[in-house]
């Protein structure tokens, strides 16, 4: 029966920056040919890696630039040390890879995306007095102002409450007043 191996490596990481730990094996010195080695697997992606020697210790080393290919997503890893035609699993665990926010496109709801086409009609279609044309046989209709209005209303109140709903997430008050009057 093997004792479990007390790991070391990250819960946690930023796609983009470099990592570096160094592990010791004593039944796997790096000096004696061993290399460790690992895998992480998530639902769409596949990553491997191996260490380098440092003495008898392992180190492990990914450079910013291999990190940056990383998908965000929670990663179920194994790590294995080899020699010649030898193979002996180490460890395994969980690592998240957390998206890299300098890379990053913002992100727009659904809701956020139809409100600006909204906005946008609005302020090309001011003056639309003619809802529905045909040409041709084929029939093209437009939302009235009043209905483009009334769905700018609704999707802000949207819009809004995922604001609130991310302002909470992220643990600061929803940005909504409320007003109390006591007797």
């Amino acid at each position: 029966m093997s004792i479990p191996i007390p790991t070391i490596e990250p819960v946690e990481v930023t796609a983009g920056d470099s990592l570096t730990w160094s592990i010791s094996l004593a039944d796997y010195p790096a000096s004696d040919g061993w290399v460790l080695s690992y895998v992480l697997l998530s639902s769409s992606a596949k990553i491997a890696f191996s260490s380098a020697a440092s003495g008898s210790s392992h180190l492990v080393t990914v450079t910013a630039a291999e990190s940056a290919l990383w998908a965000a997503d929670t990663y179920d890893w194994q790590s294995y040390v080899t020699n010649a035609a030898e193979r002996h699993t180490v460890a395994s665990g969980r690592t998240i890879v957390r998206a890299n926010f300098a890379s990053s496109t913002p992100k727009k709801s659904t809701a956020r995306l139809i409100l600006a086409a909204i906005n946008a009609a609005l302020l090309g279609t001011g003056t639309l007095t003619q809802r529905m044309l045909e040409i041709n046989g084929k029939r093209i209709e437009r939302h009235s102002p009043a209905e483009l209005l009334a769905m700018r209303t609704r999707l802000m109140h949207e819009v809004a409450a995922e604001e609130a709903a991310a302002r909470i997430a992220a643990g600061l008050d929803s940005g909504n007043t409320l007003l109390v009057r006591f007797r």
